[in-house]
């Protein structure tokens, strides 16, 4: 078990939606999210540069598609991109998952 303290301030909710980005060259480019948060989200999408500045079309479960603006803080050569996301696009992203949570049927 590792003894490093836990440094994410936002909570992290497993959600796997579809993205559309745009890297500074404008090639379109797919992934799907594997979670987000109040603060950015991780992406399944091919491996990009620390710094690099990306605009992400989000599709909610209701349809909506929200475009955020985020910045690659972490990447991996497997394809897990972490997104940072300003304090007014980490608002799109709750409004994300508060879609989900009102379209999830209550648990029996």
């Amino acid at each position: 078990m590792s003894e490093t303290p836990e440094r994410r301030h936002a909570k992290r909710i497993v959600i796997r939606l579809p993205v559309v980005y745009r890297g500074p060259d404008g090639t379109v480019k797919h992934g799907t999210t594997e979670n987000v948060s109040g603060r950015g989200m991780l992406l399944v999408a091919q491996a990009l540069p620390t710094g690099t500045r990306l605009r992400v079309a989000v599709t909610g479960p209701d349809g909506r598609e929200r475009e955020l603006v985020g910045e690659v803080v972490r990447s991996t050569d497997e394809g897990r991109i972490a997104v940072s996301v300003t304090e007014n696009d980490g608002a799109h992203l709750v409004a994300i998952v508060e879609a989900q949570s009102e379209q999830q049927p209550p648990a029996d």
